[in-house]
């Protein structure tokens, strides 16, 4: 599934008001619904990447615009350290609506290869000051991960810019990860005066890899 078509269509929403692409999105997901029940599997995903993708990323970066300094309250953070699963889409949506200047993902050995969709994505957007790594890690081997989350977090806290803010985003990934990642980067930070924000991005899934256009909600938990 080519995500990166998104990027294309972006451009052609961007004057529609949220009201109006919300309803877009109830009938784009409609149709998702028919083609699924219908077992047309082999269009839904070209369908998803080509003409409803794009909405639920700018209905996500409005709405988290929106609820910025409610979610937010010490400042938009950007910096982002995630954990990754098998689905790209959350991670996606996450950097279109906060474009933060660091964003490290922690990937087990199995969903490392999704890494790529994220980078094409950010390369189709052409962004240039932005860094982006993965780092991967043994998913059952606390360890493992501790290890990488620290390299993550010292390439981070030698950037010579001054960090405002770090997102530990526990939507994919195994459970060991998430919660090993959060603690660590919590514990490695509390006392450096750097704000930490525990986030999940939340939604209806229609198919193990599609989600409702326009359910996705950003979850954030300050630590």
């Amino acid at each position: 599934m080519d995500l990166s078509l998104a990027v294309k269509n972006i451009g052609k929403v961007k004057e529609v008001s949220l009201t109006e692409l919300e309803e877009m999105a109830v009938r784009v997901s409609n149709e998702l619904k028919r083609m699924i029940k219908e077992e047309l599997l082999g269009k839904v995903e070209d369908f998803y990447a080509g003409a409803a993708f794009h909405l639920s990323l700018e209905i996500f970066r409005r709405r988290v615009e929106r609820e910025l300094n409610v979610l937010f309250p010490a400042g938009e953070p950007d910096a982002v350290i995630a954990t990754l699963g098998f689905t790209p889409q959350p991670l996606i949506l996450l950097l279109y609506a906060l474009h933060p200047r660091y964003f490290f993902v922690l990937a087990s050995h199995e969903t490392a290869p999704v890494s790529s969709h994220v980078l094409k994505f950010t390369d189709e957007l052409g962004w240039e000051s932005f860094r982006y790594q993965v780092f991967t890690v043994k998913k059952d081997d606390p360890v493992s991960i501790e290890e990488e989350a620290g390299k993550a977090l010292k390439l981070l806290l030698e950037e010579k810019e001054t960090v405002n803010g770090v997102c530990v985003d526990i939507t994919g990934g195994t459970k060991l990860m998430s919660a090993k990642t959060a603690v660590y980067v919590y514990n490695n930070l509390r006392n450096a005066g750097v704000p930490v924000y525990l986030t999940y991005v939340a939604s209806n899934q229609i198919s193990r890899t599609i989600s409702e256009p326009g359910s996705e909600k950003l979850v954030v938990m300050p630590l």
